[in-house]
Parts: structure tokens; C-alpha cells; sequence
């Protein structure tokens, strides 16, 4: 049967792999793509992707009659504790006060947990790995200069919750391809890794400069938007990457580090010293609101 043919299997494989690359990109745009409003749910690019990639899937896994080579023995406790995460949110779901609420969101951990599986998956050689983490630099550093884009100007795209507003006291704040400014810096939150190992790895001084530069646009970024848990979570990424290094490493990224804030002082000396000062506003009132047990920090000390 051709079905069974190692070719076909490895055609179809090739597919899928496409697929994902797909769903990574179009993932990072989200509703600003394109959308479909079906109501409860939004149907876009990243969505229709995955749903397509999780029929090849499962169709590739009857063909081969349920004998798939999954390569995550390796790294089997990571998904254990994901299994785990999944399996408490659908426990959850006794307390709700609201079911279809709770569903929808349980669909949501799904995706995110199939998009890490189809990772593991796929990409079975470090240069594939390699590959997919500079898509992820490249989109991080074109949302960091549309983010500058948003907070120069003060416009946005129509996904924005701050479209055609006209309140001086948020429409400089920064939400990117999402809705709310939170939202980004979260993305951003999560993606200054990626760039981080360019500038302490990378042997190319151009190269480490922009991944530098990246970083500290997109550390700016975050606290423009005034998302105080993005900002607590930028500081303990600084505390773990300095856990980390070695003792050159670290004298290298200091070093790298007081260049990069040199050349910006001198080039941008009033908007740095009013980051600065915003930048310590925010931690202030995080930690009123921790010391008072007061505000949207007392609700997540109270989650955590």
C-alpha cells in the first residue's frame, strides 16, 4: 500500500513540519491577521493552522496504526508536569462560576500545550531548533518596532483596545498585535531570552549589539506599558541569567551592558532619565500595594 510507504510517510511529515512553521507565525500575529468572529469564538490564521495540523496529525498516527516515533523520553518530566497542569484545570472546572468560560479557556491551554508537543516533535535536530528561534527574534524585534511605532505616535492598530482614543494618559502605551498593553509585554516578556543569547553567545559584535539594543528596547517597552508583573518578571530573567553565566561570561555581558547604556545616555538622555523614573515609580507602587495588601499585586501574591 502506498500509505505505508516510508516516502509518503516522510512527504506527509515534511507537510506537517510546514505546518507548524505556519502555525508559529501566524501564532505571533494572532486576531491582527486576519479573524472570523463565530461568535463565543474567533476563528484566525493560527487557529485554522493548528486545527489542520492536529487532522494531519492524528490521520499520519492511524495510518502507521498508532506506532509514532515521539522523541520526548528525553525530556518526559516536562510533559508530565504539563499533563499535570491539564488535568487540574480540567478538576477545575467543579468550581467554576462559569462553565462554558472555564471550557473556553481549557481550549486555550490546549493549543498552547500542543504547540510545545508538535515542537518536540518536529524539530528533532538543533538546527532546527536554531531556525525556529530566529523567527522568534525576527518577530520579536519587528513587534519592538512597532511598539516604538505606538508609543512615538500614539497610534495603533484597529486590534488595539486604544484605537482612535484620544486620552493623552494611555494612548502612548504600547499593545502591539494584541489588545491590551498588558498582553504585549508579556509577549515581550517572553521573547527577551531569545535575544539575550544573542548578545551573551554571539561571537559577531554586530550581531551581539542588536541583540542588545533589542532587549533594552523591549525592557523600555514594558514599562511604558505599565505592566507591573512584566517588569517583577524582566528582573528575576536578570537574576537567573546572572545565576547561570561563569565569571567571564558575566564580566562580558556587564561590559556590553555599560556600552549599550553609555551610547543611549548620550543619545537619549531625557527619555532614559524619565524611564528611570517611571521604572521606579512602578516598582514603588508594587511594593505599597505588597506591603498594604491592596491592588492587583495582592490578587496574584493571592493566585501564586
Amino acid at each position: 500500500m502506498i500509505l505505508n510507504d516510508k516516502k509518503y510517510t516522510s512527504v506527509l511529515f515534511s507537510i506537517e513540519k510546514l505546518l507548524y512553521y505556519l502555525v508559529v507565525i501566524t501564532g505571533f500575529f494572532g486576531v491582527a491577521l486576519f479573524s472570523i468572529n463565530l461568535g463565543s469564538f474567533t476563528l484566525f490564521p493560527y487557529r485554522i493552522f493548528l486545527i489542520l495540523l492536529w487532522i494531519l496529525f492524528l490521520a499520519h498516527t492511524l495510518v502507521n496504526k498508532g506506532k509514532m516515533d515521539f522523541p520526548q523520553y528525553k525530556i518526559q518530566w516536562y510533559f508530565i508536569f504539563l499533563c499535570f497542569w491539564f488535568g487540574y484545570a480540567l478538576l477545575s472546572l467543579i468550581w467554576v462560576s462559569s462553565l462554558a468560560t472555564g471550557i473556553r479557556n481549557i481550549l486555550f491551554l490546549l493549543m498552547g500545550v500542543s504547540l510545545i508537543f508538535f515542537c518536540t516533535y518536529y524539530f528533532r535536530k538543533e538546527e532546527e531548533l536554531k531556525q525556529l528561534c530566529w523567527i522568534w527574534f525576527g518577530i520579536f524585534s519587528v513587534l519592538v518596532i512597532l511598539g516604538f511605532w505606538e508609543h512615538l505616535t500614539g497610534e495603533h492598530l484597529i486590534i488595539s483596545k486604544f484605537y482612535s482614543k484620544t486620552n493623552l494618559n494611555i494612548i502612548f502605551k504600547p499593545t502591539g498585535v494584541f489588545h491590551k498593553p498588558n498582553d504585549y509585554a508579556a509577549f515581550l516578556t517572553l521573547s527577551i531570552p531569545f535575544a539575550i543569547c544573542l548578545f551573551r553567545d554571539g561571537e559577531k559584535i554586530l550581531l551581539s549589539f542588536l541583540g542588545m539594543e533589542t532587549v533594552a528596547g523591549a525592557i523600555y517597552l514594558i514599562v511604558m506599558s505599565g505592566s507591573r508583573a512584566n517588569i517583577l518578571a524582566i528582573l528575576l530573567e536578570l537574576v537567573i541569567l546572572l545565576l547561570l553565566i561563569n565569571l567571564k561570561q558575566k564580566i562580558k555581558l556587564i561590559t556590553k551592558l555599560t556600552i549599550c547604556m553609555a551610547i543611549l545616555l548620550i543619545l537619549l538622555s531625557n527619555p532614559i532619565k524619565g524611564f528611570v523614573s517611571q521604572t521606579t515609580g512602578e516598582i514603588g507602587s508594587i511594593v505599597t500595594q505588597i506591603e498594604q495588601n491592596i491592588g492587583s499585586m495582592s490578587n496574584r501574591l493571592n493566585l501564586i
